[in-house]
């Protein structure tokens, strides 16, 4: 992924603002949640177990999804699908 993002970083140097000086770091975003509570987002979540929350949820697919800003919020692309039986 490293070899992905500074393909992506070097061809967008010139749109919009300059890229951070700081490493590729990607990330997985599990849920999303919208104008909710701390309280609810732990109840959504599972279990708070001192400081850290623990739940166990059904996966039925994985998907690597490319999202479009805009003026009228972000659109969502599916990239990839993979079905988990």
């Amino acid at each position: 992924l490293d070899d992905l993002a500074a393909a992506v970083v070097a061809a967008t140097r010139t749109c919009g603002r300059p890229p951070e000086p700081r490493p590729f770091q990607g990330h997985v975003t599990l849920a999303r949640t919208t104008g909710a509570t701390r309280q609810s987002v732990r109840r959504l979540a599972g279990e708070v177990v001192g400081q850290e929350l623990s739940a166990r949820v059904r996966v039925a697919d994985v998907r690597l999804v490319r999202s479009h800003l805009g003026r009228g919020g972000a659109r969502y692309e599916d990239v990839y699908v993979h079905h988990l039986g």
